[in-house]
């Protein structure tokens, strides 16, 4: 038997006050998505863009240190491509 993909309702147990509280926030906060990490994705990654930064990491182990230089070298920051 295929769930349901209708949203549900989930009884938080919040008071009035709460619940008030809660709807405000929700219709009057602004999200920031703080984990944005550029205009780049895995989907514009090429097999040989994976190996190379496999292979850069295997060097230091300094996951950082190379995730930003495969960025600078895919474009992210305005590098060349």
């Amino acid at each position: 038997m295929a769930k349901s993909q209708e949203p549900k309702l989930f009884g938080y147990g919040l008071d009035t006050t709460q619940e008030e509280r809660a709807r405000r926030l929700h219709e009057e906060s602004i999200i920031i998505d703080t984990l944005y990490c550029g205009p780049i994705g895995a989907a514009a990654c090429t097999e040989d863009m994976v190996k190379q930064v496999m292979d850069d990491y295997e060097k230091d182990r300094n996951a950082h240190r190379n995730m930003s230089m495969a960025l600078c070298a895919a474009g992210a920051y305005g590098g060349a491509r």
